[in-house]
């Protein structure tokens, strides 16, 4: 009884250390009520990542206006965010993807 209770114990602590070393987040944005009508020929996308560790030492610039500067974008019509995290925040990187003309 004693090793089965133990084995379940060592199953638990694995199923719960494995859900919080690995997580991701998308989440997408529209900055306007309408929809854009626009070929997909002439859309851009533009991209900017910030790092951080600890969640105390943060570096990159992932905001909007850095991924319109490396898309080339002047009107944004979505932003997407995406986050990534590693042992439940240890280690995260913040992707902002940008789209629009």
């Amino acid at each position: 009884m004693k090793k089965m209770t133990f084995t379940a114990g060592i199953l638990a602590v694995m199923l719960v250390f494995g859900m919080v070393m690995l997580t991701s987040c998308a989440s997408t944005q529209a900055l306007t009520a309408t929809s854009v009508t626009a070929s997909t020929d002439t859309v851009r996308t533009g991209t900017a990542s910030n790092f951080s560790l600890f969640g105390m030492f943060l570096w990159g610039d992932g905001g909007i206006h850095a991924a319109k500067i490396d898309g080339n974008i002047s009107t944004v019509s979505t932003v997407d965010v995406n986050t990534f995290r590693i042992f439940g925040g240890l280690f995260q990187r913040q992707t902002t993807i940008v789209r629009g003309y």
